[in-house]
């Protein structure tokens, strides 16, 4: 019952911000520079039925930016990789969650907090995830996808450098997972199902 008030609860978030990236009409340059490069600490909690029991875990992110120039000044697009490391509540059992995303953002126009150095940006992505267990007496992988919406703020450090904290919530789907039992090599499969997640992240971008 906890997880599924969860799920509603990010769900209406997810359309609150949706409708913010629609309705985003100006926009300002994010960086000179066309590229950047970004490394980022991020934190994920998840919820829903494949990840009863699962706590929230730490990991990191890299991801390769393109800043569109000209009038798409504040626009641009991002692809990348991510990791996180998941405790379980059953003992000596952890959960990895990789995946590769593709992530568009949007960098709002105007001056905030007084200063020009910040820039509020709002950032959709899309993740093809994958996702392992390790146990002492099973493991197991699936794949699946998530989509999130997400917001952040960036704050210049110089012309080539900025600093990002943002936060991105969504919904997961997870196909049926293969298991396997260490001691017999016996394999069985695990329904497939449905969560959501909330990502948090720090990092340091630097524009070539």
């Amino acid at each position: 019952m906890r997880n599924l008030k969860w799920v509603k609860r990010v769900k209406w978030a997810m359309a609150g911000v949706g409708l913010a990236c629609l309705t985003a009409a100006s926009v300002r340059a994010q960086a000179r520079q066309p590229f950047s490069a970004q490394l980022s600490g991020i934190y994920m909690s998840v919820a829903g039925d494949p990840y009863e029991g699962t706590n929230a875990g730490p990991g990191v992110e890299a991801q390769i930016r393109w800043n569109v120039p000209g009038r798409f000044g504040g626009f641009s697009l991002g692809g990348g990789f991510q990791r996180t490391s998941h405790s379980l509540d059953r003992p000596d059992t952890d959960l990895v969650l990789t995946g590769f995303f593709l992530e568009p953002r949007f960098v709002l126009a105007g001056s905030f907090f007084g200063s020009e150095r910040f820039a509020p940006y709002l950032a959709p992505r899309i993740t093809l995830l994958t996702q392992r267990y390790n146990a002492d007496d099973f493991d197991g992988s699936t794949g699946g996808l998530s989509g999130n919406l997400g917001a952040g703020l960036l704050y210049r450090l110089n012309r080539r450098a900025n600093i990002d904290a943002g936060a991105t919530i969504g919904y997961t789907t997870i196909r049926d997972e293969r298991v396997t039992d260490r001691e017999t090599q016996a394999e069985f499969n695990l329904p497939s199902g449905s969560g959501v997640n909330l990502m948090t992240r720090v990092g340091v971008a630097f524009s070539f």
